[in-house]
């Protein structure tokens, strides 16, 4: 079945990124580290309940994950000016500095592995994965709705 292979290749790259690009990329940060600013980079600041639902976690889950970012100067918090009880957590200079520092290298390391691809495949290859991200962000996000 399709599917099946499918899902063995995406866990061996997701096994591949997480033992060795973060190794490779000559930064500190931990995949979920690196997952975690990267939304706060797309998403903008967040407060910590929206962060926790994000991930699906626990939000004493999450303050533990900001806590060490923001240790490191990655990250700041600040009282929500809406709710003074809740905190919103956002990127700092520090923050945006090293993720560049790790896209930039893992994009290297990445374009090292498809320097042998034509220009039609890598362009196919981009279109058809983009998609393949977009429809399985779709599929899990309806997969949420319905467990609800």
């Amino acid at each position: 079945m399709v599917a099946r292979e499918l899902r063995r290749t995406v866990a061996e790259i997701q096994r591949w990124t997480q033992r060795w690009l973060h190794r490779r990329t000559g930064t500190s940060l931990s995949p979920n580290e690196t997952h975690l600013l990267s939304h706060l980079q797309k998403a903008g600041p967040q407060r910590m309940s929206a962060l926790a639902a994000w991930q699906n976690v626990d939000k004493s889950t999450m303050t533990m994950q900001v806590k060490t970012l923001l240790e490191r100067g990655f990250v700041q918090r600040s009282p929500d000016p809406e709710d003074r009880r809740a905190v919103i957590v956002e990127l700092t200079e520090a923050g945006r500095e090293v993720l560049a520092a790790y896209a930039d290298r893992a994009s290297e390391i990445l374009a090292d592995s498809l320097e042998g691809w034509s220009d039609e495949d890598l362009s196919r290859f981009s279109r058809d994965l983009a998609r393949f991200a977009g429809d399985l962000e779709s599929a899990l996000e309806q997969t949420i709705e319905h467990r609800g």
